[in-house]
């Protein structure tokens, strides 16, 4: 029985490439989901001035806040380094300067948002509330990560 290996054929090959594909919808569904319940509960406070006039605007604003961490990351990497580079000796003007920086970004990102999915529209108040809530869960999870990935 050397050399006696078990193929799944064309078959068993499409049924494991439909149930990744699967796998792979699932898992990019969950943050989707969360972005849409976030903006469905900020939209029923009145005074922010957030609103939604489909379903559709509501699926494009989750996809768009997922696709978010393209560009984010790179312009973090970039701010990053910048920080770190004029100031290397103080962390308490880095930790603010990076979380103001992750503010605007967000905020600059909400706002192409808004200009680019007619269904949505923000307020003032509306995108800076959007921003405040993303920043805090962005940088939440670069905490979590952080504490995740510590070596003892």
């Amino acid at each position: 029985m050397k050399g006696n290996k078990e193929k799944l054929g064309l078959w068993g090959n499409v049924i494991v490439f439909a149930l990744l594909g699967v796998l792979v919808v699932v898992i990019l569904s969950i943050p989707v989901l969360i972005n849409m319940g976030i903006l469905s509960l900020l939209k029923n406070v009145v005074t922010l001035g957030i609103k939604v006039q489909s379903t559709t605007g509501l699926i494009l604003f989750g996809v768009g806040v997922l696709f978010y961490f393209i560009p984010a990351m790179t312009v973090g990497f970039v701010l990053e380094l910048a920080i770190q580079f004029l100031f290397a000796e103080r962390e308490k003007i880095k930790g603010g300067l990076d979380a103001a920086a992750g503010f605007f970004l967000v905020l600059v990102h909400m706002h192409v948002l808004d200009m680019m999915i007619e269904d949505i529209t923000f307020s003032l108040y509306g995108l800076l509330a959007l921003a405040f809530v993303y920043s805090l869960i962005f940088d939440a999870m670069e905490q979590m990560d952080g504490l995740w990935n510590k070596k003892e």
